[in-house]
């Protein structure tokens, strides 16, 4: 599905978080999520995401965000994010929705640390999807019929030394691809940072966490025959997986210039599709204040294995064998407070 992709943009999950921090200067308009509570009474951010490069699977990436974060009282605030994405491959499109909730609550403060609490949900649902490209029909050849000696050629399959066409019951061609429906997932989770307020204008947060992905989709495989029919395990690519994830913010103001640094690590634990299993990412932020009450940030974003951190069930039975690929993405916008 997700064929040679290698830079473009990212981001997951759903979680809950404890945490310990920092300094009221130093918090102000934190792009990450970090154990600091929004200090303005509403704060929106609204972002764009561009690819990095572009290799002969991935065409063009555009994601769109837009971010809502209030502080309703001294020890609660509230994170609502919504961001569309289209990603475009070399044979298919995927458009991809994702809502998340994050609810921030302060459990302990005094001096220069803080104990915060996330409850976040993240909802990701993509439309439905047609393969159809010939390179990407044979890697999942690969992946389903490892035994097989059958290949795709100029929308023809060719089995053995015999070139194979089915047509309809009214004589029209049928042309090989592969369909995915009804695929989205829920991600919920437990998130628990440990911050510490360095001087005035730097901190460190240090996490831990623990996230569960529900995954759900279809897949059918058009023309139906026996040649290349599964084992019938592939009629879906849902499934339930535990990801553990520890790592560190460190933010640091220089005046109106503001510098972020994010590092977290991933470990997948899932029953199915285990050929990658660990994801490291990193995140560098320059945030600048233009005006009292408008800032303009830059971020740029690296993952070792793609996408698998940013929507869940981009990682699956057919797209495994891609995920050897590193990601990034650099992504631009404002923040105005209210």
């Amino acid at each position: 599905m997700f064929s040679n992709l290698k830079w473009g943009y990212i981001q997951t999950a759903l979680a809950v978080c404890i945490t310990v921090s920092l300094p009221l200067q130093a918090s102000k308009n934190v792009i990450s999520n970090t154990s600091v509570l929004p200090m303005s009474p509403y704060e929106i951010m609204i972002s764009k995401s561009f690819k990095y490069k572009e290799y002969v699977a991935l065409k063009d990436i555009d994601a769109y965000t837009i971010s809502l974060r209030t502080r309703i009282s001294k020890s609660y605030g509230l994170y609502v994010d919504y961001e569309s994405s289209d990603i475009s491959f070399k044979g298919f499109n995927l458009h991809n929705q994702k809502m998340k909730l994050i609810n921030k609550i302060s459990l302990y403060r005094k001096k220069k640390f803080h104990i915060t609490t996330d409850l976040i949900f993240e909802r990701n649902q993509a439309d439905d999807i047609a393969i159809t490209d010939n390179w990407t029909l044979n890697k999942i050849l690969k992946e389903i019929a490892p035994d097989k000696n059958i290949k795709i050629v100029d929308d023809e399959i060719i089995f053995g030394s015999s070139t194979v066409n089915i047509y309809d019951k009214n004589g029209n061609f049928i042309q090989p691809k592969v369909n995915i429906s009804n695929l989205y997932s829920n991600s919920f989770g437990l998130k628990t940072y440990f911050g510490y307020g360095i001087t005035y204008d730097s901190y460190l947060d240090v996490y831990l966490s623990i996230v569960k992905n529900n995954i759900y989709g279809d897949v059918s495989f058009e023309p139906q025959s026996d040649m290349i029919k599964s084992d019938g395990s592939l009629n879906s690519i849902s499934r339930d997986e535990l990801v553990l994830a520890s790592g560190f913010t460190y933010f640091k103001r220089f005046d109106d210039l503001k510098l972020e640094f994010n590092y977290e690590y991933n470990k997948f634990y899932r029953d199915i599709v285990n050929k990658y299993n660990v994801n490291q990412t990193a995140d560098l932020v320059f945030n600048y204040s233009l005006t009292e009450r408008l800032n303009l940030f830059f971020q740029v974003k690296y993952m070792t294995h793609q996408l698998m951190n940013y929507i869940p069930y981009s990682y699956n039975k057919l797209t495994a064998y891609s995920f050897s690929r590193h990601y990034g993405f650099f992504k631009t916008g404002l923040i105005y407070e209210f």
